[in-house]
């Protein structure tokens, strides 16, 4: 194992992901401390613990290991879409969420079969963002 890792590489411990900062070989086992980004850096004896190198894109590439053209898609899709709703901020803050009430003013309320006010709206909203789950 010590030979494959060495001290700033990104690791897999269980499910939790850190980095190597020292490496201390004892005799058949190696004592790999890692630190996490929450909580004290921990030593792990290697074997018996797994502790699993990830590799960077530039060693992915030199190791020609790639993702499916799937997962390739699906990962690009998953970035663009957690882009386009991080960055709209339109219906988060007062006055977007009445910009929103207003644009929606010109709709048909379901369910009412009429308009209805903008203060009902913007409370029916309101609470829609709120509740959990939705």
């Amino acid at each position: 194992m010590e030979s494959i890792l060495k001290i700033g590489d990104k690791v897999r411990v269980g499910d939790r992901i850190g980095e190597v900062i020292r490496l201390d070989p004892k005799g058949s086992s190696t004592v790999i401390k890692v630190a996490f980004e929450e909580g004290p850096a921990k030593d792990f004896v290697c074997p018996p613990t797994k502790v699993e190198k990830i590799l960077s894109p530039i060693e992915q590439i030199e190791n020609n290991k790639f993702d499916s053209p799937i997962h390739f898609d699906l990962h690009y899709e998953a970035i663009r879409l957690s882009l386009a709703y991080a960055y709209d901020q339109i219906c988060t803050d007062p006055h977007g969420l009445d910009r929103c009430v207003r644009v929606t003013d010109r709709i048909p309320w379901p369910g009412r079969g009429q308009k209805g006010s903008c203060h009902e709206k913007t409370e029916v909203i309101q609470s829609r963002i709120q509740a959990p789950g939705h």
